[in-house]
């Protein structure tokens, strides 16, 4: 399959007490049409700014995109401002706007505060559709009406026409959270970000989302980027499995290829904690410390001071290298082999 996303070298930074936080660097990626992709990292590392930098979110007065390209390869030509301009990060607001909701769509962390707490659920459906598909294949309110219904129908929702006459808070976490993927898909765009879909669902919802996630990527025919600190999570639905630490991307691999085979001792030490799949008498690995002070950040590798197999040639830059095909690791001790670790 074709790229349909791909990053190359970005940069993020914020302002924060009067110093520059260096958020995400040099962070290099690509999306495949109809991929599966999930990113993971600890709470802080970086993984929901990139979700932001992709549809160019990040407020000016928080922060900015200092270098990089995001080129985006499935748009349609509409317009002629299209037709040079495949660069998000330089893209007008004109042109922003179309990419944004119609192109590539979005689910937020926290659906309770990213709906509009003063509108029903029907009119931020239908907002979204009139914005981005009147014109192209809606041309009655009859036709956005039956469109926001099958929407919510699409994410399991037994009574669509109450929940689109009910308020944000009328609604349970697991119902709102299928509202916002019901929005989100309800202009079809090619590329779905997910970021923490399940954070504040019990169990038992998080596998009814994640099992409507890859249903939905399907019939569709969307890629979809799958933002989580759970590595549990990913290994149900993701093909491709990229590890971010402090800003940087450290591991990026298949999704067999990370579990069975695991170079960068972050991504190890991730794998050790998970609480199952334990042999008798094998004690969950912990990892000590925590992710390092963006404003002040170790030099060479950012993992250095909490590894238990660093040296002196660990503070030297570590560019990421390709250990086997499409296995890409950000270390200068990488494990051939890992014993023992399940």
């Amino acid at each position: 399959m074709a790229d349909i996303l791909e990053i190359k070298h970005l940069f993020v930074e914020y302002y924060k007490r009067k110093k520059v936080v260096s958020a995400l660097r040099d962070v290099c990626l690509n999306l495949k049409q109809q991929e599966i992709l999930g990113v993971v990292g600890e709470s802080g590392c970086g993984k929901s700014t990139l979700a932001l930098s992709i549809l160019k979110l990040i407020l000016p007065t928080e922060g900015k995109i200092t270098k990089g390209e995001i080129i985006f390869k499935g748009y349609e030509l509409w317009e002629e401002d299209y037709l040079g301009d495949k660069n998000i990060i330089s893209m007008g607001d004109d042109s922003l706007r179309k990419i944004r909701g119609g192109e590539i769509g979005m689910i937020f962390q926290d659906p309770f505060t990213s709906f509009n707490p003063v509108f029903t659920i029907g009119e931020q459906i239908y907002e979204s559709l009139v914005l981005h598909r009147v014109g192209k294949d809606l041309n009655t309110y009859s036709a956005i009406h039956k469109e926001a219904i099958n929407s919510l129908k699409r994410v399991m929702i037994a009574s669509p026409q109450q929940v689109m006459n009910s308020y944000p808070h009328q609604l349970s976490g697991g119902m709102l959270q299928r509202a916002m993927i019901a929005m989100a898909i309800s202009c079809r765009p090619k590329v779905l970000i997910a970021d923490e879909p399940t954070t504040a669902l019990d169990v038992t919802l998080q596998k009814e989302i994640l099992d409507l996630l890859k249903k939905l990527q399907q019939e569709l025919s969307m890629s979809l980027i799958l933002i989580t600190h759970n590595l549990a999570i990913v290994a149900e639905i993701c093909t491709r499995i990229v590890v971010i630490y402090a800003g940087e991307i450290i591991e990026e691999a298949g999704s067999e290829e990370i579990f069975c085979r695991p170079r960068h001792p972050y991504t190890i030490r991730l794998l050790g904690s998970l609480p199952y799949l334990k042999p008798e008498g094998k004690r969950l690995v912990v990892i000590p410390g925590t992710i390092p002070d963006l404003i002040d950040l170790p030099v060479g590798c950012k993992f250095y001071p909490r590894c238990d197999e660093a040296s002196d040639t660990c503070l030297q830059k570590i560019n990421m290298k390709e250990v086997n095909k499409g296995h890409f690791v950000r270390c200068c001790r990488v494990k051939e082999e890992i014993d023992g670790l399940y």
